[in-house]
């Protein structure tokens, strides 16, 4: 199997799936209530299993000049970002643009269908919800009936020009009139399926080529009742049979005839078992996606049937879907499972994230984690099965959905699997619990006596502690909050006071700021401060510590209404104390807490003199600083940009000091150039610039990926990710180089450690006092691994989450 490749979770702001219907040839200028009934049976069966349905109606309108145009109504049900399937069922009115010669107008089904494409590829269909991405981006099941079914063949087989799959093509005895196109299934159709009767009459004799190949073909002639009609009842009972297995129980009004629920017997054979396990059962909402017939699968998604190839247009989007865990639906946390998948891209090397979603809608912003990540080795003009490894993480007891996005340039396309995966509570200790939750990175801790250590928060939101004692050779992990679950929590994050040597953590809660303090062993106690401080506010966002040289411990943060606070411990106090840094501080001295643009974090420094700082980039890549210093009356607010001429900076700040006193502010300009702002004591009141890309010839890195360390013996150290590979790097510089051309290098260190090396996130950097440097990270599903160097030994990697000894 490949190497599996991070790819970061973004929120994005897709749909779960669109059903289309399509009627066929109209007597009227208005659309047949058949396509109304059915859109809305299948709104109902959503409705009775619990998911929402959002109906949107489409005209396609025969002007006076004989042109076409397309219109849309407005979205019937919950807004898409508040349902929790994200279905949108659209129903096709085109019964101006229909009709046959000497009859009505007469317009190509392929024109027609070409006017839908350009609908399904342009990213401003649905402007009102800020969609930002084409309907083509989901999963797509097309219904048409008659000259529909011509209609939605050919809009298959354009898409498939573009190289994006169709989940589901169904003709109800399809019809190609004059120069219609002739329905075929195209390559990019996952599956087929065709409901017709051999032997029409009147308008329709001869349409034998309404038997499709390449499609599960079911053949309907003769069914009693339903339509009446002389010369096309039998025609227009298709479309009723299908509507019979949409709502599979009682009698079926499709607004023009009934199928009574006694005569179901009659119409479906004992294996489509009234209706119940036919046509829409084997759809993606039907629930039966996985068990469709073979003949209607091409040889792409596991079947026979044979498939007409597609012309290639333009730029192919990817695609990915047959989403199934090898061996079992039923998990627990603490394992590893394979999960199979199949992708295609025509044209690009794509990459496949794959997450979990407490339901079908990536539209809701409500995604869990992700749990793994492909990368295709290059283009292929075939779907080709994969697979990646789940490591399963701790998780609230239930059902979820695997979902998976697939990207190429500025096209995505998403799927969930077609049926939930249930994960059962763990019986095993510990299992599964030191998994990083979402964008949780892992705080890196240096103990006095040799120890390294971390703090993280892991998928249940609780704070969890791990350690490596000096001598040992194995790491431990407690976790501090055990629960079974989910509770609203933010950054765990850990220090050692020097005032008593004792290990300490901090988490934000639901309940507020609550700090945990090592007792005995791994016996830990807490205290919830913001309660027991009169007037406290807790810390919302940005929890950060600082330690400063008289032992001052700080704790800084905002509240959830954007003010900038701080929790402060003296040396040797007991208690903690409170101040509101943007009331108590700024406002009074007529300054204001900075715009801080929070998708990127804010920093803390403390300078050898007992400087303290809060640092962070505004949304125009400005750092500002909230600062106080030794002799000063209170605290400021700077634009360190604007006053000592600073590179506009992307991707978030890193600080590092040197035990000469200088200051070290790095960030990423727009081109993923390491820029560095610095001073020392001996440059008075001026700062310097320096672009480190440009000095060292390193390599440009990822936005967000920065941090940076300093060694005991004065090594600075700025680890990223390769922009261009997403291996782990490292600019580094030492009093040895100076002097030297180039003073500053750089070293690949996920290339150092003589192993494959998954692609890392949310970095860490810690310099031990074993004299060990570190770098935490995160894979693409949240386990915790570090890469590490002791001096006479070379660079190492380890996977701490599936070596860690559970202990407390």
């Amino acid at each position: 199997m490949p190497d599996v490749l991070f790819e970061q979770l973004e929120a994005r702001r897709v749909l779960a799936g669109v059903t289309i219907i399509a009627h066929g040839w109209t007597e009227g200028l208005t659309e047949p209530p058949w396509v109304d009934s059915m859109q809305h049976a299948i709104a109902e069966r959503l409705t009775r299993s619990g998911r929402d349905a959002t109906l949107l109606d489409v005209t396609v309108t025969q002007t006076q000049s004989l042109n076409l145009v397309i219109s849309r109504g407005a979205m019937q049900g919950p807004t898409l970002h508040q349902s929790n399937s994200g279905e949108l069922v659209m129903a096709i009115d085109w019964s101006t643009a229909d009709g046959v010669v000497l009859v009505k107008n007469y317009h190509q089904t392929a024109t027609v269908a070409k006017m839908l494409l350009d609908v399904l590829l342009s990213p401003q269909f649905l402007p009102e919800f800020g969609l930002g991405a084409p309907l083509t981006s989901l999963p797509l099941h097309l219904i048409g009936h008659s000259r529909g079914g011509s209609l939605m063949a050919s809009l298959a087989r354009q898409l498939g020009e573009h190289g994006v799959w169709v989940d589901q093509l169904t003709t109800l005895d399809p019809v190609a009139v004059k120069q219609d196109e002739v329905p075929t299934i195209t390559r990019n159709v996952v599956y087929a399926e065709n409901v017709w009767q051999h032997d029409a009459v009147g308008f329709f004799v001869d349409s034998a080529h309404s038997w499709l190949q390449g499609a599960a073909n079911r053949d309907t002639e003769g069914l009693p009742n339903g339509y009446k009609t002389l010369i096309d009842a039998d025609h227009s009972n298709t479309h009723l049979w299908y509507a019979a297995t949409v709502d599979p129980t009682g009698d079926v009004f499709d607004g023009e005839a009934t199928l009574a629920d006694g005569q179901r017997s009659q119409w479906f054979t004992d294996d489509e078992a009234l209706g119940s396990a036919a046509g829409f059962a084997f759809s993606r909402i039907g629930g039966r996606a996985n068990d469709r017939n073979p003949a209607g699968r091409g040889g792409d998604h596991q079947g026979w049937a044979s498939r007409v190839e597609p012309a290639l247009v333009g730029d192919q989007w990817p695609n990915v879907g047959d989403i199934v865990p090898r061996g079992t639906w039923t998990v627990r946390p603490g394992q590893t499972l394979e999960v199979d998948f199949r992708l295609e891209d025509r044209d690009s090397i794509s990459r496949s994230t794959f997450f979990l979603d407490p339901d079908t809608n990536p539209y809701n912003d409500n995604e869990l984690m992700n749990i793994g990540a492909f990368a295709a080795p290059g283009s292929t003009d075939f779907a080709f099965e994969e697979a990646f490894t789940w490591n399963i993480a701790a998780l609230t007891p239930g059902t979820y959905q695997i979902g998976a996005r697939i990207e190429d340039g500025g096209r995505t396309r998403v799927r969930y699997a077609d049926q939930p995966v249930v994960i059962e509570a763990s019986t095993v200790p510990g299992a599964g619990q030191l998994f990083a939750g979402p964008e949780q990175a892992p705080w890196p801790v240096a103990g006095p006596d040799g120890t390294v250590g971390f703090a993280v928060s892991n998928t249940l939101g609780s704070a969890v502690i791990a350690r490596h004692e000096a001598g040992e050779t194995g790491w431990s992990a407690t976790n501090l909050t055990p629960r079974t679950t989910a509770e609203p929590s933010g950054a765990t994050i850990s220090w050692f006071d020097p005032a008593d040597q004792v290990q300490y953590a901090a988490q934000c809660t639901a309940t507020g700021t609550r700090v945990f303090k090592q007792a005995t062993g791994n016996s830990w106690s807490s205290t919830t401060i913001s309660t027991a401080i009169s007037g406290a506010i807790p810390i919302a966002d940005q929890l950060q510590v600082m330690v400063g040289p008289d032992g001052t411990v700080h704790l800084t943060g905002l509240t959830a209404t954007g003010d900038l606070v701080r929790y402060y411990k003296p040396a040797g106090g007991a208690d903690w104390q409170f101040e509101n840094l943007s009331d108590d501080q700024l406002t009074p001295y007529g300054q204001t807490t900075p715009s801080f643009d929070l998708r990127t974090p804010l920093i803390t420094y403390v300078t050898s003199w007992g400087g303290l700082n809060i640092a962070g980039l505004d949304a125009a890549g400005n750092i500002h600083s909230v600062w106080w210093a030794p002799g000063m009356d209170g605290w400021r607010a700077s634009n360190l940009t604007a006053t000592y001429k600073a590179h506009v900076l992307a991707g978030g700040l890193t600080a590092y000091l040197t035990s000469w006193g200088g200051i070290n502010l790095a960030g990423l300009d727009g081109d993923g150039h390491l820029q560095v702002t610095w001073w020392v004591p001996s440059m008075g009141g001026n700062w310097s610039q320096a672009d480190l890309k440009v000095l060292a010839g390193g390599p440009t890195f990822q936005l967000g990926s920065l941090s940076s360390y300093v060694s005991s013996w004065g090594g600075l150290n700025i680890a990223g990710r390769n922009r261009d590979t997403g291996a782990v790097e490292v600019y580094w510089w030492s009093p040895a180089r100076v002097g030297e051309a180039v003073e500053w290098a750089t070293a690949p260190i996920s290339q150092l450690v003589g192993t494959a090396v998954p692609a890392l996130s949310n970095l860490r950097g810690l310099a031990g006092d074993d004299q060990s440097l570190n770098v935490f990270a995160t894979t693409v599903d949240g386990q915790v691994v570090r890469l590490f160097w002791l001096p006479g030994a070379d660079w190492k990697y380890e996977n701490i989450t599936t070596t860690a000894a559970w202990v407390g």
